[in-house]
């Protein structure tokens, strides 16, 4: 199919019907980011690119570097992404630690992948049973980042990582940022108290504040700002 005016490649069946919440979704976030251009955007949990793909559209010169450890998504951001000289991927998950970690997807629909298996099958009526694979998981630390992603200050972060959204925080702790947008878990494995997460959030950027949270039935849209 096309998204955006460029072919779109995804697995899962439903897809389509709810891609161009993703549109929407940046274009909010979009307006609460600095005035500085080009954007540099850090996104923890790329998928298969839908969000990015929205992102390079609203904003072409923007440098977007995509994490994403489950192999099968990751095959389909590379495409996806293929037509943007500045967005880079990496088959890879953040964490506190470098390591390898037991992973669930359930086939056709592991875009819901999680390090928590309850997750991956979380509200799936069809589908079948999570099956167990193995990813690389690794810290965005200093070297890293001013290697591969030419620095550690970004406009805009999102993480979207069911229910891991502790572990990626772990592992941002050399990153500075403007707006960070973060699907938090609130009723599903992995699940903390907005309290919670923004004192792990303040304890790394001290100058957080919330910008805005929307609850969901299992998880909550939480948007922070740096100032």
């Amino acid at each position: 199919m096309n998204f955006l005016g460029r072919p779109f490649h995804y697995e899962d069946r439903l897809f389509p019907f709810y891609l161009f919440e993703y549109v929407h979704e940046v274009a909010a976030l979009l307006d609460r980011c600095s005035a500085h251009r080009p954007l540099r955007v850090l996104e923890i949990g790329g998928n298969v690119g839908a969000w990015g793909r929205a992102l390079m559209h609203a904003a072409p010169d923007a440098e977007l570097y995509s994490f994403e450890p489950n192999p099968t998504p990751f095959a389909l951001l590379e495409r996806n992404r293929s037509p943007f000289p500045g967005w880079c991927a990496f088959n890879l998950g953040v964490a506190a630690r470098e390591a390898e970690l037991p992973f669930f997807a359930v086939p056709g629909k592991s875009g819901q992948g999680s390090i928590f298996r309850e997750n991956a099958r979380l509200g799936l009526v069809f589908g079948g049973e999570p099956q167990e694979l193995t990813v690389a998981v690794r810290p965005l630390d200093r070297p890293f980042l001013e290697q591969h992603c030419g620095g550690t200050s970004f406009d805009l972060v999102k993480i979207d990582v069911e229910g891991a959204e502790l572990q990626v925080i772990q592992g941002l702790e050399d990153i500075r940022w403007s707006c960070m947008y973060v699907e938090l878990s609130t009723g599903r494995e992995g699940a903390q108290t907005l309290e919670e997460f923004l004192s792990e959030a303040r304890q790394r950027w001290p100058t957080a504040q919330l910008a805005d949270v929307r609850q969901l039935e299992e998880v909550a849209e939480v948007v922070l700002t740096a100032v």
